[in-house]
């Protein structure tokens, strides 16, 4: 896995903001868009939905699908863990923990 998440604060409140996720998933391509916030449980915990769409898994038919991506960024922009997971119809269906790191912005 390898993406990239374009986030774009909300100009009236900071700690909300939208994104886009582009790169490569376990399933392939990924190319999506959601939203997220900053500050559940501490100011720099952030979390971010994405992807209610259709994603065509190889091995079964299509289904809805979703994403989480969970975790604290740090103040001197190092990378930091990011819990994900991936979600449809039936439950969780996929977690990880990956490393992220803030490139710019506040």
């Amino acid at each position: 896995m390898d993406i990239t998440v374009d986030l774009y604060l909300d100009e009236i409140e900071h700690r909300y903001f939208s994104a886009f996720v582009d790169g490569t998933w376990v399933q392939g391509p990924l190319h999506l868009s959601g939203d997220g916030n900053f500050g559940y449980g501490q100011p720099d915990a952030l979390r971010l939905i994405f992807g209610t769409g259709i994603v065509a898994n190889p091995s079964s038919a299509s289904y809805k699908t979703f994403y989480t991506l969970t975790g604290t960024r740090t103040d001197d922009r190092t990378p930091f863990a990011v819990q994900v997971a991936a979600h449809d119809s039936i439950g969780t269906v996929f977690n990880a923990t990956l490393t992220a790191q803030q490139i710019s912005g506040p």
